[in-house]
């Protein structure tokens, strides 16, 4: 094997020492040559394992070997010096088992090297003879007798028993499994076993099991018929939203079905719900719309926002009629529509799924939206969509702006100045409404006055001379066609009249002539009814089911039919059908809603049918919750101490805040009511309560950490002062890292200060005048000569700790050690919370405490 020597090398090394009442006996450990006994680099696989030591049980591999040969049942040990792990096997890499037809294997980890048991063996012993000596390969074992003598014993190799190893050993096997045992459950899930036993193999006969590697019996899962008789079924999938055809929020629903576990038939006994319902939102009922694709205005193929998806989407026109068209042009302002088209959807999409089709209008919406329409979920309907709803809306005529007023008609005496507007702001388009009111205006201008002249005598004269001519009618012109092509509609004539001369009276009458005409009657579409009510519930408890049904009037002159279903049906849940039920106990009081000024907290208890099986909670008379009133004390002034809380009703671990000092300068602590039965312990952190790892530094106290608490220290001084009694506990783990100097005892290399900043060189679970540590209080430090655990400065991890109580020296505000500065020396500080119980309080002059 790699590194076969380091290895022997390194390990003769090392020496182990078992203590007898008046001497020591010191032997060797020697590792064997024979590279077959151990293997770096590898373990054997966890399955294996029946023992694991770690930490300081595991620190060298002679502590695991020496586990291992006292260990019966030990046939080989995984050691790993990095992880300080001892794993004891109960077989070998050479192990075969009869009933698998297979041994162990070795895994690869490098952490790990693997040893059989006889990879070490004890030697060297002075001061002792064992009076024995072991045959065959046999090694001896030393170990106290409980009478305190040093005794010893042979560990025989395999093959070979007795005192000295000196006969051969009785070949030792398994016995054949048994059969399975019955299930140990009547329902449900439960366990079988099997056992065998470990035999002589000469005799046959059974002894004890130890000496057999493996296990005498297993364990085996069986399953049964199910203790419950109803079960539910899975959930279905969610339906649509309920408002995916018309708009705005709605529901969603799913349902499940109780059945017999056994017969599948339909049941109404599981507990809880059969349908569950969750809300959801469709496009909005005011989604805007708007024609695009045309120059026209008022003409254009329709689209309608989604602001769910967030886009423009096309409009169907496959069952596209003049009551959508409407329902369009007066969501954009129109009066109506004028004609309806369809287009190609695939020309006008292009590559755009977008598009809700089998629209159908009452006629009275304001919007598109709250038509009926096809699912607002579906995004790839272009596929049955075979056209695009195009659309031309009657546009009424719209006077635009004013001109300019002319030039005055004349130069002198009173004249006339216009102006004028067009019918264009929209002009009129689809038989849209003319502009009502005048085209033009005029309007008085004033000028100087005129001279008189002899062309205005000779005109005057020619007026008289003439005689007045009344105007003449001229022919009507011919019929328009009718206004409609269904229905009733109209037409109309008109005729001119010839204008009156010299002063003539103007014709009299209509220069229009209008008559109604009737084509043919227009196709009428079907028209639903309104719903019905609903029906009753199809069950008195449980799960159900009610309908209601609308009629469609019917269709005339070739109009389309009802869109839509005639009948609709929904699940209904009453309560739940009963089942005789029994309350449990009441459960423990949950926590106060509030730490002060009056809260509430809850208790429950559950509803059990027969055999204690859990119901719901309809089927027992009364409430499964109980509420209750806590914490009932006014919030101010603020209490000293969480002791003093707890007096006046405080009832739960919780955040609060408290005032030691009375003078309106309160701070955060956490009550725990869980610590010394209840009596209300503060607790007050700082920013180093996790353990910090120290190492390089040698110099005595060179390694300095400061503790923040989470108030100021003089709010820390005034909790303690204020307290029955505080501790906070402090732990110095160590690795040949001590706390007094090992060449002046006088000098403390690790050590911590006080509230006042001076230092202090006892620890946690010692009196001040002790200087010592917890262990030097009862003398059972690891050097019965020193006073702490860590002045035993060796190899070992070793720790001091414990609870500085002495209220003077609380907090604890600075760490100081050394002697780290070595490769194979550091420590691990830890300093705990401020724990404080109990309340001071003054009255009259006198002490009392809460």
């Amino acid at each position: 094997m790699s590194m076969f020597w380091l290895i022997r090398y390194t390990l003769l090394l090392l020496l182990m020492r078992e203590a007898a009442t008046s001497n020591q006996i010191t032997y060797q450990w020697r590792l064997s040559s024979n590279p077959e006994h151990y293997s770096v680099g590898f373990r054997l696989k966890d399955s294996r394992v029946i023992e694991e030591l770690t930490g300081y049980s595991a620190t060298m591999v002679t502590q695991c070997a020496m586990v291992c040969l006292k260990y019966q049942l030990c046939r080989s040990f995984n050691f790993s010096p990095s992880l300080r792990i001892c794993q004891i096997n109960a077989e070998a890499h050479d192990s075969y088992d009869p009933d698998t037809d297979a041994g162990p294997e070795l895994d690869t980890d490098e952490d790990f090297t693997y040893y059989t048991r006889e990879a070490f063996l004890p030697e060297g012993l002075s001061g002792f003879d064992p009076g024995i000596s072991c045959q065959n390969g046999g090694y001896l074992r030393l170990f106290v007798s409980p009478e305190g003598q040093l005794t010893s014993s042979c560990v025989c190799t395999n093959g070979w028993t007795s005192t000295r190893c000196e006969k051969p050993a009785d070949i030792v096997r398994w016995s054949p499994w048994s059969e399975w045992s019955e299930c140990s459950g009547s329902c449900d899930t439960g366990v079988r076993t099997r056992i065998r036993m470990c035999i002589s193999g000469g005799s046959s006969h059974a002894i004890d099991r130890s000496a057999c590697y493996g296990r005498s019996h297993q364990l085996q899962e069986c399953h049964l018929q199910p203790c419950v008789e109803y079960r539910w079924l899975s959930w279905s999938a969610w339906t649509r939203c309920s408002s995916a055809t018309t708009c705005g929020p709605g529901l969603s629903t799913r349902t499940r079905t109780c059945v017999h576990i056994l017969s599948n038939e339909t049941a109404l006994l599981c507990p809880g719900e059969s349908i569950e319902v969750t809300p959801c939102i469709s496009t909005s009922c005011d989604a805007p719309v708007k024609l695009i694709n045309s120059a026209a205005f008022g003409d254009g193929e329709v689209i309608i926002y989604d602001d769910v998806l967030k886009v423009w989407r096309h409009v169907c026109g496959d069952e596209w009629s003049e009551k959508e068209g409407d329902i369009v042009c007066k969501q954009l302002g129109f009066r109506k529509s004028a004609a309806v088209f369809s287009g190609n959807a695939t020309t006008n999409l292009g590559n755009s799924p977008n598009i809700i089709n089998n629209f159908s209008c009452r006629g009275n919406e304001s919007s598109l939206a709250l038509c009926l329409h096809g699912d607002w979920s579906s995004n790839d309907e272009v596929d049955i969509c075979r056209s695009t709803a195009i659309l031309r809306c009657i546009v009424d005529g719209g006077w635009g702006s004013w001109s300019e007023w002319s030039n005055c008609s004349t130069s002198c005496g009173d004249g006339v100045i216009s102006r004028v507007r067009s019918c264009d702001y929209p002009e009129p388009r689809h038989g849209g409404d003319v502009c009502h009111g005048n085209d033009t205006e005029n309007n008085i201008c004033i000028n100087p006055p005129c001279k008189a002249n002899q062309t205005e005598i000779v005109n005057n004269l020619f007026m008289f001379l003439h005689a007045e001519v009344d105007g003449i009618w001229l022919s009507w012109s011919d019929w328009t066609p009718c206004s409609v092509t269904c229905n009733n509609g109209s037409r109309w004539r008109h005729r001119q009249c010839e204008p009156p001369k010299y002063g003539g009276a103007i014709c009299h009458g209509d220069d229009n002539e209008t008559t109604n005409c009737f084509l043919e009657y227009c196709p009428v579409d079907g028209v639903w009814s309104e719903w019905t009510d609903w029906t009753a519930c199809s069950v008195t408890c449980g799960n159900g089911t009610r309908w209601r049904h609308r009629i469609c009037d019917s269709p005339l002159y070739g109009g389309a039919p009802c869109a839509g279903y005639m009948n609709e049906t929904k699940s209904c849940t009453l309560e739940v059908c009963k089942i005789p039920g029994f309350w449990q106990s009441w459960g423990s009081w949950g926590t106060c809603s509030v730490t002060c000024g009056g809260g509430i907290h809850t208790r429950t208890r559950g509803c059990v049918g027969l055999d204690e099986i859990p119901i719901d909670s309809m089927n027992c008379e009364g409430n499964s919750t109980e509420k209750g009133t806590c914490h009932q004390y006014d919030c101010l002034p603020y209490a000293r101490t969480c002791s003093e809380l707890v007096t006046i009703g405080l009832q739960d671990s919780a955040m609060v805040q408290i005032d030691p000092g009375q003078d309106d300068d309160p701070f955060w602590v956490r009550c725990d009511l869980d610590l010394d039965d209840g009596i209300g312990v503060t607790e007050l952190t700082h920013d180093l309560i996790s353990r910090k790892r120290v190492s390089g530094y040698e110099v005595a106290g060179e390694f300095r950490l400061g503790l923040t608490y989470n108030t100021s220290l003089d709010n820390v001084i005034r909790l303690v002062d204020a307290s029955t009694s505080c501790r906070q506990f402090i732990e110095w783990d160590c690795l040949s890292a001590t706390i007094k100097n090992p060449y002046n005892a006088e000098e403390a290399m690790t050590f911590w200060a006080n509230r006042n900043g001076d230092s202090r060189f006892y620890w946690g679970g010692a009196t001040p005048e002790s200087q010592s540590c917890a262990c030097g209080m009862n003398g059972s430090c690891a050097d019965p000569e020193k006073k702490c655990n860590c002045d035993a400065n060796d190899q070992v991890l070793r720790a001091d700790s414990g609870y500085v109580e002495e209220m003077a020296d609380l907090p604890i505000t600075v760490f100081f050690a050394g002697d780290t500065g070595g490769a194979d020396e550091m420590g691990n500080i830890t300093i705990g919370p401020i724990l404080c119980s109990g309340t001071i309080d003054v009255d009259d002059g006198g002490y009392y405490n809460y």
